[in-house]
């Protein structure tokens, strides 16, 4: 929920989302948040709202992303499809993995199963991840892209499915079948989508309040997570709402417009050009040169930035989507970057000489934190982009190598060791704190983890000397893979070299200056000849 709601304001959090949803066999449980007991039928949706019929061509086109979202059996909010596979909808609805997304006809729904939940670290927002794309006949609705205090002042339109049919309590507090008991009534789901126009007013950061206007028309329970419009940019998610009915808030789309875009698409290791793809690069320890082939458009760039006896570190540190050229200095703990939004500079002095550069998105703002190991006593130490606040964490021992990454799929790096000895990864899940341990592969491995299957969690993976193979657990289905890739000598370079979200098997050959992928789908393929036999592959950086 919003921190900046008082309390007493606050839908709460069971009674609000439950609800039985036998009625709606037909859309897997669809239902919906719940409402003041002194509501009638007609007003557990959205309040006096306008019957909107998506699909049947006097409605906006934008209307059709809007989507049921619900968990059986019963618990059940409104969502906006804002890419062909993702759902964007309110946090406080609690929809898990299993939920379904339902597009509603006149005459069919169609629904797909959630496989993965993202939540916002702290906006009352989610996105579900559906198992496989909605028909290209929903729309994916446009993100506002002005201002969150632009949009104080206009109409806006909100729209939700709702909860309907209050019943009376049986004698014995129970309610009859496919319906559920919440605020002495007994509900069922609505299949009608509503609307109200209001004018959205300042209300908190990250907020705007939709008060109630002279129709009488506001949001209620039932239509968390429904969209808010202004005209047909997508402005605002239906969060919360008043116990007076004074009116209801939405969480601002321009508060986290860049996470949405992150979550569908997320950065790309040694992407230089913003374009999603990894791109064959390489710095140069004599001379402290990147040089670099942007995929893109295919141009080399050659730029010296660093020295001899300094690290070249992989990082979007200014959030713009890019790789920043940046290196770090021992002598010094100097973090330097030079930021491609800008072309400016920016400087960090941290860590010690014997630490082991560990960067990394951390507080999910889309920036890469300065944070380094010390295996010394196993401390990360890092400084948060977000806010500048440093923190500090013990994990890890003498000998263990660091994994940090994006293991549970929240957007934030996950604090992670590799123990050689045992083989056995320990990740704390930045979700809630719980470990994950599991043991994949054997002394002599190299560590490789990365997304592998495209789901947005890193995959546990190792190389073997021995054999040359990538053995890869996939965090989608839990199956294994292994694939024999390179030889002796052979950098590693795991990266989305073509771009379709799946880090692809890749190894930069320092002999013959030769760089070969192994692409998903099986394909490949020589990426040409690039850099030098003492050269760093940039990809090889963890």
């Amino acid at each position: 929920m919003l921190t900046a709601t008082p309390p007493s304001r606050r839908r709460p959090r069971l009674a609000d989302r439950a609800i039985g949803l036998t009625a709606l066999a037909a859309l897997a449980g669809l239902g919906a948040c719940v409402d003041d007991p002194t509501l009638g039928a007609d007003e557990a949706e959205v309040k006096n709202g306008a019957l909107v019929t998506p699909w049947d061509g006097t409605t906006p086109v934008h209307t059709r992303s809007i989507l049921y979202v619900a968990f059986p059996p019963g618990i059940g909010c409104s969502g906006t499809l804002v890419a062909p596979s993702w759902v964007l909808t309110a946090k406080h609805c609690g929809l898990p993995i299993g939920s379904t997304a339902s597009s509603v006809r006149p005459d069919t729904v169609v629904s797909r199963t959630v496989d993965r939940v993202v939540n916002h670290p702290t906006s009352d927002v989610a996105m579900l991840h559906l198992a496989s794309p909605m028909p290209s006949d929903v729309p994916s609705a446009v993100l506002y892209t002005g201002s969150e205090t632009s949009i104080h002042g206009n109409a806006v339109t909100s729209y939700g499915y709702g909860a309907v049919d209050a019943y009376p309590v049986g004698p014995s507090g129970t309610c009859p079948n496919g319906t559920w008991l919440a605020y002495g009534n007994c509900l069922t789901a609505s299949t009608g989508l509503r609307s109200a126009t209001q004018i959205a007013t300042p209300y908190s950061a990250g907020t705007f309040a939709t008060p109630v206007n002279a129709a009488g028309q506001m949001t209620l329970p039932g239509d968390s997570g429904g969209p808010c419009f202004l005209g047909a940019a997508l402005a605002g998610v239906n969060s919360w709402w008043n116990l007076d009915l004074s009116g209801s808030g939405q969480a601002s789309v321009p508060a986290f417009r860049s996470w949405i875009e992150r979550t569908i698409a997320p950065a790309v290791k040694a992407d230089f050009d913003g374009d999603r793809k990894t791109d064959v690069s390489v710095w140069r320890p004599g001379n402290g040169t990147w040089y670099v082939i942007g995929s893109a458009t295919g141009a080399a760039t050659s730029d010296a930035w660093g020295a001899q006896g300094d690290q070249p570190v992989l990082g979007d540190f200014d959030g713009d989507g890019k790789t920043d050229r940046t290196f770090w200095r021992p002598s010094t703990g100097a973090w330097v970057t030079r930021r491609s939004s800008d072309n400016g500079l920016t400087i960090r002095y941290w860590g010690d000489p014997d630490d082991v550069l560990v960067p990394g998105d951390y507080d999910s703002d889309g920036k890469t934190d300065v944070a380094v190991w010390r295996p010394g006593n196993g401390f990360w130490y890092g400084i948060n982009s977000s806010d500048g606040q440093v923190w500090t964490t013990q994990w890890g021992q003498a000998g263990d190598v660091p994994v940090a990454g994006d293991y549970d799929g929240d957007q934030r790096a996950d604090v992670g060791v590799w123990r050689p000895g045992d083989g056995i990864w320990y990740v704390v899940r930045s979700t809630d704190g719980t470990l994950l341990a599991r043991q994949w592969g054997q002394a002599g491995d190299v560590p490789v983890a990365a997304d592998y299957d495209g789901d947005g969690l890193r995959d546990l993976a190792v190389y073997r000397p021995t054999d040359f193979r990538w053995h890869v657990i996939r965090s989608s289905t839990n199956g294994t893979t292994s694939q024999a890739w390179g030889q002796a000598g052979d950098a590693l370079v795991p990266g989305d070299y073509n771009g379709d979200g799946k880090a692809d098997v890749a190894v930069f050959r320092g002999a013959t200056h030769t760089w070969y992928v192994w692409a998903t789908g099986g394909t490949a393929r020589n990426a040409g000849t690039w850099g030098d036999a003492t050269d760093v592959a940039l990809p090889s950086l963890r």
